[in-house]
C-alpha cells in the first residue's frame, strides 16, 4: 500500500519518557510504514532535558503526520497511555512503546488480518540490544473461533501482556479511558477485551513487532507503584477479574472454575515475585480450596439426588 486514497486512518500512540534514542528508532519505523494514512501521536511525560523534544522535532519538521505533546509534569505511565488514545481520531489505533520497532509492513498486515475482530496482533521478537540476541516469542492459544469462555480461560492461564501492542478498532477500547491502573492491568486489559468485545485475531506466521531490552538479558518486572512489604499489589487484579466474571453470562460452574484459576495464577505470581512471604501463599491455598469445595458441593448434591431417585 503506497497511497492514502480510500485508506482508513490509523492512529499510532507513542507514550514516551526519557528514551530519546529509542524514540528515534520507533519514529523511524512508524513513519516508514508501507501504510501511509497514519496519525502519529507522541506524548512526552515531562522527560528531563531537551533530548526528547529535539528528536521529535526532526520528525515534525518533515512529517506533518507526527503530533507532539509534552506534559507539564510526569503524570505516570497509565495517564500517558490514555492520553494518546484520547487524542486519537483514527478508525484504528495502536500503541507502540518508545523503544520498540515495527517492520515496514506491520500496519498493513494487521489491517489485512483484523477481520471482524476488535484487535489483531502478530508474534513478537525480543531483542537484547547489549548482545544482539533476538528471541521469537510465542502466541497464546486464542482464536475468534473459540468460545469466550475458552479464550478468557486461556488469558488467565497464559497471560500475554504484549498483546496490548496490537492494532485495535478504536471504538472497541474507549472504555480503557475510564479504567483503573494497577499491577498486571495489561493482562487484565486483554482478558476484558476477550470478554466484552469481538476477540483477537492472531497472525501466527509473522513476527513484525520487536521489543528491545537494553542493558540486561533478564526481563525486569516493574510494579505500578510501591507496595508495602511486597513487590506488587495483587488484590486489584483479583478483584477486577472476579467482578468481570460475576457479570458475565458464563454458567455457574464456569464462573467458579475461572475464579479458582485467577487465584491460582495470582498465587503462582506471588510465589515467583515475593520470595519472603510464605504465609500469604498458604492463605491463597486456603482460598482456592474453599472455592473448589463450593464447586464440588452442588455436584455432590446432584449426584446424590440421582443415586437416591435411582
Amino acid at each position: 500500500m503506497n497511497t492514502s486514497a480510500n485508506q482508513p486512518l490509523v492512529s499510532v500512540g507513542i507514550p514516551t519518557y526519557n528514551r530519546p534514542e529509542g524514540l528515534r528508532r520507533t519514529l523511524e519505523c512508524v513513519t516508514n510504514q508501507s501504510y501511509v494514512n497514519l496519525e502519529i501521536i507522541v506524548s512526552d511525560n515531562c522527560s528531563q532535558g531537551k533530548d526528547t523534544q529535539d528528536v521529535v522535532k526532526k520528525f515534525t519538521d518533515k512529517d506533518p503526520r507526527v503530533k507532539y505533546y509534552r506534559q507539564d509534569k510526569n503524570e505516570g505511565g497509565a495517564f500517558n497511555f490514555k492520553f494518546v488514545l484520547e487524542k486519537a481520531v483514527g478508525k484504528y489505533f495502536a500503541w507502540i512503546a518508545d523503544d520498540d520497532e515495527w517492520d515496514a509492513f506491520f500496519v498493513e498486515k494487521c489491517l489485512l488480518n483484523i477481520k471482524n475482530c476488535s484487535s489483531v496482533m502478530c508474534k513478537i521478537r525480543v531483542c537484547y540490544r547489549a548482545t544482539g540476541l533476538v528471541l521469537e516469542g510465542k502466541l497464546p492459544d486464542l482464536s475468534p473461533d473459540y468460545s469466550k469462555y475458552r479464550n478468557y480461560k486461556e488469558s488467565i492461564l497464559n497471560p500475554a501482556p504484549n498483546l496490548i501492542y496490537g492494532l485495535y478498532r478504536r471504538c472497541d477500547i474507549l472504555w480503557f479511558l475510564d479504567s483503573d491502573a494497577f499491577d498486571f492491568s495489561d493482562c487484565f486489559f486483554i482478558s476484558k477485551l476477550l470478554m466484552n468485545c469481538n476477540g483477537i485475531s492472531l497472525i501466527k506466521d509473522y513476527s513484525g513487532y520487536q521489543t528491545n531490552i537494553v542493558g540486561t538479558e533478564k526481563y525486569q518486572y516493574k510494579p505500578f507503584e510501591p507496595a508495602d512489604g511486597c513487590l506488587f499489589r495483587y488484590r486489584p487484579f483479583i478483584q477486577h477479574h472476579l467482578d468481570l466474571i460475576a457479570k458475565s453470562s458464563f454458567s455457574y460452574f464456569q464462573k467458579q472454575v475461572l475464579k479458582v484459576l485467577v487465584l491460582w495464577k495470582t498465587a503462582r505470581w506471588f510465589a515467583k515475585f515475593e520470595k519472603t512471604h510464605k504465609p500469604f501463599k498458604v492463605a491463597f491455598v486456603k482460598i482456592i480450596l474453599r472455592l473448589v469445595r463450593n464447586i464440588l458441593k452442588p455436584i455432590k448434591f446432584v449426584c446424590g439426588m440421582f443415586w437416591f431417585t435411582k
